[in-house]
Parts: C-alpha cells; sequence; structure tokens
C-alpha cells in the first residue's frame, strides 16, 4: 500500500504550469518541486504529503496557479509525457489510473491489475491514509483553483469499487 501512496503523490509532479512569476517566488518553487521529489524517493507519506503541500504554497506564492476546470486540466494532463510515465511506473504495482473530470472533479480512478485476495483489507489500508490523500487533494485544489474537488476512486481487477474518497 505504501508504495501505492508513494506513485499517486508522485502523480502531483505532472502538473506543469505557465504563469510567469517573481524570480525569488520562483526560485522558491523550483527549490520545493526538489524537496517534493526528494520526498517522493525516499517514500515516506508523511514527508511527501508535507513537501507537496510547500510545493503548492510556494505555486500560490509565486503566481502559479491556475483557474482551469476539471475537463481542461484532465486534458491537459493525461496528454502530457509526464502522465504516460507515471503509467508505466504503476503498472509494475499492478495498478493502471485513470483521470477524469465528473462535473468539475477530477478523479483518479485506480483499477487493480492482479486479482486481490482481500479487497477488506486493501480498503482498511486506504482508510487509514485518508488523511494524507485529502492533503494531497487539498494541496491540488490549491494549484487549481477552478476545480470543485478531487475523487479517489479504487477498484478491484473485475471492476468492483473497492473505496471512493471525495474531497471538496
Amino acid at each position: 500500500m505504501k508504495k501505492l501512496l508513494v506513485l499517486l503523490m508522485a502523480l502531483c509532479m505532472i502538473f506543469s504550469l505557465t504563469a510567469c512569476a517573481q524570480l525569488e517566488a520562483r526560485k522558491n518553487l523550483v527549490d520545493a518541486q526538489n524537496e517534493f521529489n526528494d520526498a517522493v524517493d525516499g517514500g515516506d507519506i508523511d514527508d511527501m504529503t508535507d513537501t507537496f503541500d510547500n510545493f503548492a504554497d510556494k505555486a500560490v506564492d509565486a503566481g502559479e496557479t491556475t483557474d482551469l476546470d476539471a475537463e481542461t486540466a484532465v486534458d491537459i494532463l493525461v496528454n502530457s509525457d509526464e502522465w504516460e510515465a507515471q503509467m508505466e511506473s504503476i503498472k509494475e504495482q499492478g495498478l493502471t489510473c485513470e483521470l477524469e473530470a465528473r462535473d468539475n472533479y477530477m478523479a483518479y480512478v485506480y483499477k487493480y491489475s492482479i486479482d486481490i485476495p482481500d479487497p477488506n483489507a486493501v480498503k482498511a489500508n486506504l482508510d487509514a491514509s485518508k488523511d494524507s490523500l485529502k492533503s494531497f487533494a487539498d494541496s491540488i485544489m490549491k494549484v487549481y483553483t477552478g476545480i470543485d474537488g478531487i475523487i479517489f476512486e479504487y477498484c478491484a481487477k473485475d471492476g468492483s469499487v473497492i473505496a471512493t474518497y471525495t474531497f471538496q
């Protein structure tokens, strides 16, 4: 489960923003992104959540937020090279992910490509990491100010829903 969350948090790095900002604020944003990359490499969920939150705060300071709606944000993200690289990474963990717009929510739909012996145990692990998912969602919404919320949905290989979390 920890690897799943590491990969989930790494997805946030696919956001490429294009606003102009002050040089010092931009440097701080780059430093925050580097700190986040280091935390992802270390694999500690709390460190990743904290550093992504710091990244989002720096994006706000640098004027690097965007008022895109969910559909536009999803279109941009899924057509990026970074998204493809992340999808290849999670395949190795027995997962696939689709990013879709539902109303004005960005929905990360994870589906296991392997059989899960105990979906209840997976749900319990996901429930235990709900605070990290909320922090991640809050940080995304700091950067993408035009969306109404984030949905994380986890499905078994047969398509049955294991867990769904919605954050506004």
